[in-house]
C-alpha cells in the first residue's frame, strides 16, 4: 500500500492510499478530509522522486565502497600487528622463564 499526502483543516498527514479506486480515505478519529483523488501525474511525481532518493543512496553507497575498504585494511593490518606483538610477548616470555630457569641451577 502506497502513502498519499492528504491534508485536514490545520496539517498535512499521510492516509493509506488505495490505488484500485483512486482514493484515499482519512482513517477513523482523524479529522475533516474529503477524498483524495490520485491522479496519474502524482503517482508518476513520486515514483520519479522515489527513483531519484534511490539514484543519491546509490550515489553515496559507491562514495563509501572505499573507504569501507580502506578500514577494513587498516583493521587486517593492525591484527598481524597484534599478531606479531603476541609472538614477541611469548618469545619474551619464553626467554625469561630460560632465564629463571638458569639462574635457579647457579643459586
Amino acid at each position: 500500500m502506497a502513502i498519499l499526502y492528504c491534508s485536514t483543516k490545520d496539517r498535512a498527514t499521510r492516509w493509506p492510499a488505495d490505488f484500485e479506486t483512486g482514493t484515499s480515505k482519512r482513517p477513523p478519529g482523524e479529522g475533516f478530509a474529503s477524498n483524495a483523488n490520485v491522479s496519474n501525474a502524482g503517482l508518476v511525481a513520486m515514483i520519479e522522486d522515489f527513483g531519484s532518493s534511490l539514484t543519491k543512496l546509490q550515489q553515496t553507497g559507491d562514495e563509501l565502497s572505499p573507504a569501507v575498504a580502506a578500514i577494513q585494511d587498516n583493521i587486517d593490518s593492525f591484527l598481524e600487528m597484534l599478531g606479531s606483538a603476541l609472538e614477541l610477548c611469548e618469545s619474551i616470555d619464553d626467554k625469561a622463564h630460560r632465564i629463571k630457569l638458569a639462574i635457579s641451577h647457579l643459586i
